[in-house]
């Protein structure tokens, strides 16, 4: 394919928040683009906004667009994954060979890898781009991990670190490997971020009854903390927490419904875990708490079960101290658990180096400085950061107060299970000896499963046929 290194025509089909901050990413990196939106009244609006119109203009239709763009093409897709199969389906038919397709929404890596392969059938070229810098980044500066054919990628790479976020100067758009790995990389990178966004909302739950502080005030708190944590979950968190409802005067936070929606890419975070055969636990954790929440039926029979006995609330820097290091603690091993799902994957799916994804997020949503830290150390520890020392101190620095968190959460009845599975995790990996003794005796004695010997290697069956039920 050929590769050209300067100023480019894109089209970009799908003009919600993302696309349209990419598309002005593009014309201020100097590119010109061709705009299409389900609705024509939004691509209006997007050409109006833009400060090079002479650069900008807008296709009603698919075949529009196609007929406007120099080949070889260059479209990038941005619109919800229920949509994207027909959109790649309609401009499969209208591109010519050599022209390539990016899309950019949050596509299960199966489907993208079936419509690669029917677009190569034409001589087409197809991307999975996990666009993971969010609003804000397709805007100033992209985060994004690339899958699929790789002269197809490097045709379009100058385009995509044109429009990139750069961290100690190396663009954070990278190729994640064949295939979906784009996606299926943006997937873990999904569990991380619901992670992350329930973990902060544990904390401020916790925090609100063992403290009675108002959202605002633990705004305040939380941007104190962010100092350190330089989160960009919980940047936003300081948003939510100090907004004032227009309507009512009231917080936001006290005005929102409580059903906290996913569109299902945390739950493939974790069902990808599974089929790696690794704990991360966090995903799962998290995508249970959310499910639970939406469901009023359970909900609304469990009110009969009886509160736990009223708890004074603590003295604010006591509970305060406690909720920053049990959320500082939590978001590193968080990370460490991505960093441990990443290198599986290279394993079974040959996806790119996890160091080069964990760059990539540097400027994505899940930026932090505990990301930063696993980045740091993932190079040297060949997939196990937790035994990095840097991560051992600072976890270490944080788990006294980490573990009174959780256990006043439980006396209180508030629920943190995200904070206390990933606690439970760490203590499980940390373990000479697990639980795991237990269950393979039961194994052996329910089942007759076979089990293995400390003091030697092999298979063995214990006989148990004397043993009483």
């Amino acid at each position: 394919m050929t590769t050209s290194m300067g100023p480019r025509h894109v089209g970009v089909v799908g003009l919600g928040p993302i696309g349209t901050n990419l598309a002005l990413n593009l014309l201020d990196t100097g590119h010109t683009v061709t705009l299409h939106n389900r609705t024509r009244g939004r691509t209006d609006e997007v050409l109006a906004s833009v400060t090079r119109p002479d650069a900008a203009t807008g296709a009603d239709s698919l075949a529009e667009l196609v007929a406007s763009l120099p080949r070889p093409r260059t479209v990038v897709v941005l619109v919800a994954p229920t949509g994207t199969g027909e959109v790649l389906a309609e401009l499969r038919e209208l591109l010519d060979s050599e022209d390539t397709v990016v899309d950019g929404g949050n596509s299960p890596h199966e489907d993208t890898e079936q419509r690669q392969a029917a677009f190569a059938l034409r001589g087409l070229g197809l991307l999975g781009a996990g666009v993971a810098s969010g609003v804000d980044g397709a805007r100033r500066g992209l985060s994004a991990t690339l899958g699929g054919d790789i002269e197809v990628y490097a045709a379009v790479r100058p385009l995509l670190e044109a429009v990139a976020a750069r961290v100690d100067g190396e663009p954070c758009c990278v190729y994640a490997g064949a295939g979906g790995a784009g996606h299926y990389v943006k997937t873990i990178h999904n569990g991380v971020e619901y992670a992350q966004m329930q973990l902060v909302a544990e904390t401020v739950a916790w925090l609100r009854g063992a403290t009675g502080l108002a959202p605002a005030d633990l705004a305040d708190e939380l941007d104190r903390w962010n100092q350190e944590l330089r989160s960009y979950v919980v940047r936003t968190a300081v948003d939510a927490l100090a907004r004032v409802d227009e309507e009512t005067g009231a917080p936001f936070l006290d005005v929102v419904d409580d059903r906290a929606v996913q569109h299902g890419s945390g739950r493939r975070a974790a069902i990808g875990a599974l089929d790696l055969e690794v704990a991360s636990t966090a995903f799962s954790e998290a995508s249970s708490a959310w499910y639970l929440s939406c469901d009023r039926q359970v909900r609304a029979a469990a009110t009969a079960h009886p509160a736990p006995p009223h708890h004074s609330a603590l003295p604010a820097c006591d509970a305060l101290r406690l909720g920053r290091h049990a959320l500082a603690a939590s978001l590193l091993v968080v990370h460490a658990q991505a960093h441990r799902q990443l290198a599986a994957a290279v394993e079974r799916r040959g996806t790119a180096d996890p160091a080069a994804v964990l760059h990539s997020w540097r400027a994505a949503c899940i930026r932090s400085s505990s990301l930063d830290l696993v980045h740091r150390s993932a190079a040297a520890r060949d997939g196990q950061v937790l035994g990095a020392p840097e991560v051992v101190r600072e976890t270490a620095r944080h788990t006294g107060g980490w573990r009174a968190f959780v256990a006043d959460a439980v006396v209180r009845g508030v629920a943190v299970p995200c904070t206390a599975s990933v606690l439970a995790y760490l203590d499980g990996a940390r373990t000479a000896r697990s639980s795991g003794a237990v269950v393979q005796a039961l194994r052996s004695r329910l089942g007759g499963n076979p089990h293995g010997r400390v003091d030697r290697p092999g298979s063995f069956r214990t006989d148990w046929t004397e043993a009483r039920a």
